[in-house]
């Protein structure tokens, strides 16, 4: 929008006391003249639905705020979020008609595995929030998730559906940028590739150090400090400073190995597929 000293106001931005006014000043002399609020709202609704549904959200992995929100149609092409929240600054009534919809109608996509990955949505509103309908979840593999789909659901009181989305591996061509790839899987298939030697030259096993593993153990017990300690088991810290929970919920602490070692399955040697689903598993 367009203020009279003009500066453009965008969806999430601040104003002043002064653009706010004539900002206010706008919103009411389109409320009067929009030729859309003089349809029936059953009509009114069907064009919210078309102008503002089927597209998905993204939010940044690492930098959650509303300017960095990502909205892409289904097919894939990336829209403007400035025309796309436009008709909510139209006047006070197309926000107060559409605004919400812009949250029950779209597929918000994202990594929601973690109590940290879901404060990034505290820059929605509770009402915004309970919204939506659909979220897509993007892990690296299925125990990230785990556990975590209570505190989804506590977060977001509307939820119709939730999909899981594991991330691709692709087969390069070459090492070079840009090399051409295929998918790994396809329609239940694996990559020719899957069966040959993961080295060269072939061995019976490798031992892997795995980043999450290493984590693995802290995020349990960040995950259960909080709970009703009667159902905790403590004993006392290694270095004698503090306790250390050991089990909560019937579950016993994550034993870690120091290295993950991946054997072969189907052949003599390591292949490329044991690898894969070992280390990725």
């Amino acid at each position: 929008m367009e203020l009279p000293d003009g500066k453009t106001l965008r969806a999430g931005d601040h104003v002043s006391r002064n653009s706010q006014e004539e900002a206010d000043i706008i919103f009411l002399r389109n409320q009067e003249a929009s030729p859309l609020l003089q349809l029936p709202g059953e009509i009114r609704n069907k064009i919210y639905q078309y102008a503002l549904g089927g597209h998905h959200i993204y939010l940044d992995e690492h930098q959650p705020s509303f300017k960095r929100l990502v909205i892409r149609r289904a097919e894939g092409k990336r829209i403007s979020k400035d025309g796309l929240f436009a008709l909510g600054y139209t006047c006070r009534q197309t926000h107060s008609e559409s605004a919400i919809l812009l949250f029950s109608l779209n597929e918000f996509i994202g990594y929601f595995w973690s109590t940290f990955e879901i404060q990034r949505c505290e820059l929605f509103s509770p009402s915004q929030r309970n919204a939506i309908r659909n979220i897509s979840v993007t892990i690296c593999c299925f125990r990230h998730f785990k556990g975590s789909e209570t505190i989804i659901v506590d977060k977001f009181g509307g939820l119709v559906r939730i999909t899981l989305v594991a991330t691709a591996v692709d087969v390069a061509d070459t090492l070079e940028p840009g090399s051409e790839c295929q998918p790994y899987t396809t329609d239940g298939r694996f990559h020719p590739i899957s069966t040959s030697s993961a080295t060269e030259p072939p061995v019976s096993s490798i031992d892997v150090d795995v980043d999450m593993s290493e984590a693995w153990e802290y995020a349990w017990e960040t995950e259960h400090q909080d709970d009703d300690e009667d159902g905790q088991e403590q004993i006392e810290d290694e270095d004698g400073e503090g306790r250390k929970l050991v089990r909560c919920c019937s579950m016993a602490r994550p034993q870690v190995p120091p290295f993950l070692k991946v054997l072969p399955t189907t052949q003599r040697f390591v292949t490329i597929h044991d690898y894969i689903t070992q280390a990725h598993a």
